[in-house]
């Protein structure tokens, strides 16, 4: 397998995870908003239901460093009964506590996109970095096979350039390079 098509792989799952990730949000905002403010006990279907896609789509995040979100959103019962005991000590910080115990799952949702978007910074980085070393080494060998002060253009070096090996790679190389380029850019322009 070559690097650019393990290097295509890797992308292609960074990207179902970044749609993953994007889904969880949208859910969580969702499930956010159905959160009643004070202190209500009961269900609601529609939220059970998003609650199972939540959990079910954070089970197939890959992890990112030894990180992925662990915590679930509570359920409507379980806030209920949270701010109820928090309301019964009558204690600011167990209050405070309990509406960022609520909020945890946004907040590791964050901190596992800042995991995300770094790794593939990096990576992508590398692989720029790497397919740049590339070029350059190709080059060298075209400036070494083909001194241009020995060129002119009835010269049979220079007529031999377009079918070289090495001017193909470079040909492939600079292809690979504006490719992945490209990916990056439609990748930030989707962030």
């Amino acid at each position: 397998m070559s690097s650019e098509s393990s290097l295509n792989k890797v992308l292609r799952q960074f990207e179902i995870a970044q749609a993953n990730l994007s889904k969880l949000e949208r859910i969580w905002r969702e499930l956010h908003e159905m959160i009643p403010s004070g202190i209500v006990f009961g269900s609601d279907e529609q939220y059970e239901g998003k609650l199972r896609a939540y959990i079910e789509i954070v089970s197939s995040l890959p992890e990112i460093s030894g990180y992925k979100p662990t915590t679930m959103p509570l359920d409507l019962d379980e806030i209920a009964q949270s701010r109820l005991d928090a309301n019964e000590i009558g204690d600011f910080e167990a209050q405070m506590y309990v509406e960022r115990t609520i909020d945890t799952p946004r907040t590791e949702l964050r901190e596992y996109r800042f995991r995300l978007q770094n790794l593939r910074k990096t990576l992508v980085r590398n692989a720029v970095s790497e397919t740049i070393d590339k070029i350059e080494s190709a080059l060298n060998r075209l400036t070494l096979t083909y001194k241009t002060e020995e060129l002119n253009d009835d010269a049979p070096l220079w007529q031999a350039l377009p079918h070289d090996l090495n001017w193909e790679k470079l040909k492939d190389l600079v292809d690979e390079l504006n490719a992945l380029l490209e990916r990056v850019r439609k990748a930030s322009m989707s962030s």
